[in-house]
């Protein structure tokens, strides 16, 4: 849970949603290393009365495990300052889970603000807040993001796909190598 991932945005944003949907869950990945900004976000959860409205998670889940968390969630957000794009973001919107981001370049490949993904500033809570409760009340654009996003993971970002692409990669530069010597 590191400062930079902007989870007091997101916990603050939660507050605003619980007004609406009481029972709404809110699942934080990778609780378990310990940083200093920890205790912050302990606190303000304990301020805004949301300990039952929060499950922690360990960092390190196996892959079905995933999946059915995904399966059950109507967005997965991810909202840092900056990053490489996520792997549980992926993994997310493999299952259906509609992407909330922010507005970085790692995101900008495969994302398009409302066309497959909705992009919030990630300080806002306000918007944050809308945008979650806009997909839960709009689900038909949480499936349409589905269709589209699974045809980009199958396409794009397909693990087995990635690997073969970099043995290739590799086997090509070593026998290029091979050859000069």
């Amino acid at each position: 849970m590191q400062e930079h991932y902007n989870h007091e945005y997101l916990i603050k944003a939660l507050s605003k949603i619980c007004k609406k949907y009481k029972n709404i869950k809110l699942i934080l990945f990778g609780y378990g290393n310990y940083y200093s900004h920890q205790d912050n976000i302990f606190k303000l959860i304990e301020d805004l009365k949301l300990n039952k409205n929060l499950i922690f998670l360990p960092k390190l889940l196996n892959k079905k495990e995933l999946a059915e968390i995904f399966n059950i969630s109507d967005v997965c957000v991810s909202i840092p300052n900056s990053d490489q794009f996520s792997s549980a973001l992926v993994e997310g919107m493999a299952c259906g889970s509609a992407p909330i981001v922010s507005d970085i370049p790692a995101y900008n490949e495969f994302l398009k603000n409302k066309t497959n993904a909705l992009y919030v500033n990630n300080k806002d809570e306000e918007d944050i807040a809308n945008n979650i409760i806009y997909l839960i009340k709009n689900r038909f654009i949480k499936n349409n993001f589905y269709r589209i996003n699974r045809i980009i993971i199958l396409k794009n970002l397909d693990t087995k796909k990635q690997f073969k692409l970099m043995e290739n990669a590799y086997r090509d530069f070593l026998n290029e190598s091979n050859s000069k010597f």
